[in-house]
């Protein structure tokens, strides 16, 4: 059970301020290790109160709980509890040995033995875990994700139900904190999502996270059920719901700016913005690069359609990403519409682009590489509202 803060709007009865974590097992035969908190400065003044070269312990008996004849002896002239001592001889020499074993003064007195604090796991976490806050609206994990959990949750379940090398399964992956973890755990990770979007939220929080080990982490990463080549780029945009084609856009948009732009969230009509970007200009201004994905046959009108776009959201550059190669007449429109000029980095960029789903593949027999938005992104997270809510809100859950 994982507590949350009740929101105080209990009216006929008391308030749910908890969430409840279900543990099923397959057999038997499954993996648990137990979990561990710190202890509390109190408890630690009260029970670590002797210290050792500099090291801090507390001194426990070495009586068994309950009666152990086999580990009934005396030791040194010390005689042991009725029930007998907790170690073995062989252990009580060990211990002995390495200066853990407190004796006492007196003869009657009981051997006990030194435990100290750098060496203790802390205190066993129970069923009620209550010290984990929810994330707030100024943590640094907060990606905007509705049903975003704290890191510090998922590590204790993946901590506490597998190991190293073994592999998690989220199939609600959403923004990605159970494959974010698992990841820093050294575990293996499958997540499952219904939309583009959440994926590439999941890539771009791997890259930022994991910045130098990105391109080994990323070899290693199977996308399946996303437009792998040209052929399944176009049976994804020719599906016939509008839901798919949905997912056509946010793949292109996405895929394209590698994952920095932002999905337009808005529903009925988008405006003529399916994603926008932005781009570092100075250290107060962003710029900002619009992107329209038709998937249909495409004109020089869509190109005076998007310039009107750029005009109206004041933006700097805007792109066209479509089937077809641009006729001449889009190009003729396209070179009307001038150059942009970054006024820091002095670099050119034309001001209207179309790029084709085919340029966004590789094309390893001739030797080219797949185009992608080369913009110098802005540091502020993009994507942080990401596939939150609209697609979050449609998952199915599980009960």
């Amino acid at each position: 059970m994982s507590t949350q803060p009740s929101h105080n709007d209990a009216k006929r009865n008391f308030s749910n301020s908890f969430d409840v974590i279900f543990i099923y097992t397959k057999s038997q035969n499954y993996t648990f290790e137990a979990q561990f908190t710190a202890y509390s400065d109190e408890y630690i003044r009260k029970n670590f109160r002797h210290f050792d070269n500099g090291r801090a312990y507390s001194s426990e008996n070495l009586r068994s709980p309950n009666p152990r004849p086999n580990l009934t002896y005396d030791y040194k002239g010390f005689k042991p509890h009725a029930n007998g001592w907790t170690v073995s001889l062989d252990k009580m020499k060990e211990l002995d040995a390495a200066g853990r074993l407190i004796f006492p003064s007196s003869p009657d007195g009981r051997i006990r033995v030194k435990k100290y604090l750098d060496e203790m796991k802390g205190v066993v976490i129970g069923n009620v875990w209550d010290d984990i806050p929810p994330i707030s609206s100024q943590a640094a994990e907060r990606l905007g994700y509705p049903t975003q959990k704290p890191e510090a949750l998922l590590e204790r379940i993946i901590k506490a139900s597998s190991k190293e090398g073994d592999t998690v399964l989220d199939a609600y992956c959403g923004c990605g904190t159970t494959v974010a973890v698992a990841q820093r755990l050294d575990r293996r990770w499958i997540g499952i999502d219904i939309t583009y979007q959440s994926i590439a939220l999941i890539l771009k929080r791997l890259s930022e996270r994991y910045e130098d080990e990105w391109p080994a982490i990323e070899a290693n990463i199977k996308l399946d059920g996303v437009p792998r080549d040209l052929a399944s780029a176009i049976a994804l945009a020719n599906r016939k719901d509008d839901k798919t084609r949905k997912e056509f856009e946010k793949w292109a948009v996405l895929s394209f700016s590698n994952n920095q732009a932002r999905i337009n969230e808005k529903k009925g009509g988008d405006g003529g913005i399916d994603g926008i970007g932005l781009f570092f200009i100075d250290k107060e201004t962003n710029g900002r690069c619009i992107i329209q994905v038709k998937s249909g046959k495409t004109g020089p009108r869509d190109l005076r359609d998007l310039m009107g776009t750029i005009q109206r959201e004041k933006a700097e550059i805007g792109v066209l990403i479509c089937m077809d190669m641009p006729t001449k007449a889009m190009r003729d429109e396209m070179t009307a519409a001038g150059k942009y000029v970054h006024p820091t980095i002095g670099r050119e960029y034309d001001r209207l682009q179309v790029v084709t789903i085919a340029e966004m593949f590789p094309d390893v027999e001739n030797g080219r590489a797949a185009r992608r938005l080369d913009l110098p992104w802005a540091r502020t997270d993009t994507v942080k509202k990401a596939a939150a809510k609209g697609d979050a809100d449609k998952q199915q859950t599980l009960l």
